[in-house]
């Protein structure tokens, strides 16, 4: 699979309008603006979309109606998927997961089975509820944890946590140490001499590490 950083919203939108011209179905779409993005497969997120909203258009009858509906709370960005459809008693629901469990020849139960393994890989929930002869409600969660915005701030707090240890550790070892009285060879810790911020080196007395603090230099 190809994880990336997937607006959710696009994807609804490419996946309806495949099916939008169905004689007699009717699509009520309520997409949250600025909704965050999740780290998905793309091409995999669009198959589930498919298949879910397939399963509705099968259930439903003349003068059938789809409602999807994204929307993001502190913990999850989630989506919803509702029909007037046929619906689906208790029985069905429990078995719906299962491979090649079907309530129609299209082999809806077979889909779903392999729906739910692509979901469990993304880290997201799938829940249904239905009841017979009302219709049926899928809720899709995608938890923030895995968000694309997530993942930025916690590779900026990781760097600027190393960026911090390493300066401590640097400024310690120089607190503690003696005047240097060799070169290279001598074994008293080294001192530092000089800072080039050009080319990011702190020059030690025999010897260089090169250190990266351009976030420092650019701040004072």
């Amino acid at each position: 699979r190809k994880y990336e950083t997937v607006d959710i919203n696009s994807i609804i939108n490419d996946v309806i309008s495949l099916y939008e011209k169905f004689p007699g179905i009717t699509f009520d779409i309520s997409l949250k603006e600025n909704l965050t993005n999740v780290v998905a497969d793309k091409q995999e997120m669009n198959r589930i979309f498919q298949n879910i909203i397939k399963n509705s258009l099968q259930s439903l009858n003349e003068n059938g109606t789809i409602k999807v509906t994204t929307l993001e709370d502190s913990e999850f960005v989630s989506v919803k998927i509702e029909d007037n459809g046929e619906g689906m008693d208790e029985e069905t629901l429990k078995k719906l997961f299962e491979p090649n469990f079907s309530t129609k020849s299209s082999g809806m139960g077979l889909g779903l089975s392999i729906t739910k393994k692509s979901l469990d890989s993304m880290k997201a929930k799938i829940h249904y509820e239905s009841e017979k002869g009302k219709g049926t409600e899928v809720l899709i969660k995608f938890s923030k944890l895995f968000s694309g915005n997530w993942l930025k701030r916690f590779i900026k707090i990781l760097s600027e946590f190393f960026f911090l240890i390493s300066w401590m550790i640097i400024f310690n070892s120089c607190a503690n140490q003696q005047p240097p009285s060799g070169g290279d060879d001598d074994k008293t810790p080294p001192k530092i001499v000089k800072i080039s911020p050009a080319n990011n080196t702190i020059m030690f007395t025999g010897n260089s590490i090169r250190f990266y603090f351009d976030e420092y230099v650019n701040r004072r």
